[in-house]
């Protein structure tokens, strides 16, 4: 669609032939959730690389990134949550370095477009769900209760996000 790609080129003008590294905050659950804060020092790590991070999401993770934006010191960082369609998305991908994600719909939607992947795994069952191969990093912090994902379904955590909240 010609009209689709001359609003993307627009919204991404910015960012003309500079690396960039997509990061997706958010998740459906919010038990895979990862600490604000923690978005913010990933940002502000990158960005020291001469390196463009963007933040992405929909509607549901604009306060998030928000906020993300507020924490970090990183000043080249671009905000495109809820900026742009999954057909923008996998365009997007399609130029970008790497994907910084949770356990997510965008991860696995990451994969298929063929972007390189750092997810973090917490309550989500990651020997089924995780991307493999040599193009995907996958971190877990390893608490007992983890996975705690049961036939689909991820109950409230009685123990404050522990196996996201450690993941450094």
């Amino acid at each position: 669609n010609p009209g689709l790609d001359c609003v993307f080129k627009n919204k991404l003008s910015i960012l003309g032939h500079k690396k960039f590294i997509c990061l997706f905050p958010g998740a459906t659950i919010n038990e895979r959730h990862w600490p604000e804060d923690r978005w913010a020092g990933v940002i502000d790590w990158i960005d020291k690389k001469n390196i463009i991070p963007v933040l992405i999401g929909g509607s549901k993770e604009k306060n998030m990134c928000r906020n993300i934006m507020a924490m970090c010191r990183a000043k080249k960082t671009i905000n495109l949550c809820a900026r742009l369609s999954i057909a923008e998305t996998v365009q997007l991908f399609a130029k970008a370095c790497i994907l910084i994600s949770t356990d997510s719909g965008i991860l696995h939607l990451g994969v298929v477009c063929g972007i390189p992947t750092i997810s973090l795994f917490g309550p989500g069952i990651m020997e089924k769900w995780a991307p493999r191969g040599k193009n995907h990093i996958v971190i877990n912090a390893k608490v007992s209760c983890s996975p705690c994902t049961r036939f689909g379904t991820t109950a409230p955590c009685p123990n404050n996000n522990e196996c996201m909240k450690k993941i450094t």
